[in-house]
C-alpha cells in the first residue's frame, strides 16, 4: 500500500482512536467531496454543479471526434456507440438531476 496516495475516510469513529490510526499507518484524514476513478464521491445527492464534469466531458468528446465531416447517420452511430457509454457509466452509479439530461440532449 502506497501511504502518500492513501487516505482514511472515517464516520462515527471516536477522535482519540482515530488519532492512534494516523498516527500508527502514517496516513491523512481525507474529506468528501472527492474523486475516485473521475467520479465525484459525496454523503448526498449530486448537484447540477458537481455533475458539470460530465456535460464538460461530453462537449470536448464531441468536439474532438470531427463530427461535422460525418454524415447524419455516422453521428447518430457515434453519439450511441461512444457517447452514451461515458452517461451510461455516470448513471450506474449516481442518480443525475434532469437539468444535467437537458444539457446533454442539446449538446
Amino acid at each position: 500500500m502506497n501511504k502518500g496516495k492513501s487516505i482514511i475516510y472515517s464516520n462515527g469513529v471516536d477522535k482519540v482512536i482515530l488519532d492512534e490510526v494516523f498516527k500508527v499507518t502514517g496516513m491523512v484524514k481525507g474529506s468528501l467531496p472527492f474523486k475516485y476513478l473521475g467520479l465525484p464521491i459525496t454523503a448526498r445527492k449530486l448537484s447540477v454543479l458537481e455533475c458539470s464534469t460530465l456535460v464538460d466531458k461530453f462537449s470536448k468528446r464531441i468536439r474532438s471526434l470531427g463530427c461535422r465531416k460525418l454524415s447524419y447517420a455516422g453521428r447518430l452511430v457515434l453519439i450511441q456507440s461512444v457517447l452514451s457509454n461515458l452517461h451510461t457509466y455516470w448513471a450506474r452509479i449516481f442518480v443525475l438531476p434532469i437539468a444535467i439530461f437537458k444539457q446533454i440532449t442539446s449538446i
